[in-house]
């Protein structure tokens, strides 16, 4: 696990939360830059409009090594930028508490209507549906496969292969009805 250097405990910690048996404190999540790392060099978490660099969680990285995407598609679909960038950010990150590495697929608040039908636009920094529905008495779910499709390929390529370095979890499927 990078930078976790309790993942034991750690581990031990949440299985006593989800058992409702942690008596002697909260669960706790703490980061910031890691010993060692040149605060003057670290990347803000904000994205701007004429930086397509983005993070997602509190997590601290300097010196950025990576060729930062060229459109907005890249920098919400390159798997292999997202994963690098991700290993770039832990690395750099010092987790302390029950904090760890965890990185998702992440397409943004409005992935389940995208996956429902309608057509997903991709931000600097978030997502949005166009909206489909003109007569509710007319309405019907057409699932677009694409974005299922690559929040399924997403997730297969963020899982543990080897050692782990980091936990994934599956997207954020939110539907509100």
């Amino acid at each position: 696990m990078i930078n976790n250097v309790g993942w034991n405990n750690c581990k031990k910690r949440y299985i006593e939360f989800w058992h409702r048996e942690n008596h002697e404190r909260p669960l706790v999540w703490v980061t910031s830059p890691k010993n060692g790392i040149d605060i003057s060099k670290i990347v803000p978490h904000q994205l701007t409009q004429n930086n397509l660099l983005w993070l997602s969680g509190p997590y601290f990285f300097s010196e950025f090594n990576l060729r930062i995407p060229y459109t907005i598609e890249e920098r919400w679909l390159d798997i292999e930028y997202i994963i690098k960038r991700a290993r770039e950010n832990f690395s750099c990150t010092f987790f302390g508490g029950e904090s760890f590495p965890l990185l998702f697929p992440d397409l943004g608040p409005d992935i389940m209507g995208a996956i429902l039908g309608c057509e997903l636009q991709l931000g600097n920094n978030t997502t949005w549906c166009k909206p489909i529905i003109t007569n509710w008495r007319d309405f019907n779910i057409s699932p677009d496969r694409k974005w299922w499709d690559i929040i399924e390929s997403m997730t297969k390529e963020m899982m543990p292969k080897g050692n782990i370095l980091f936990l994934s979890q599956i997207s954020i499927l939110v539907l509100i009805l």
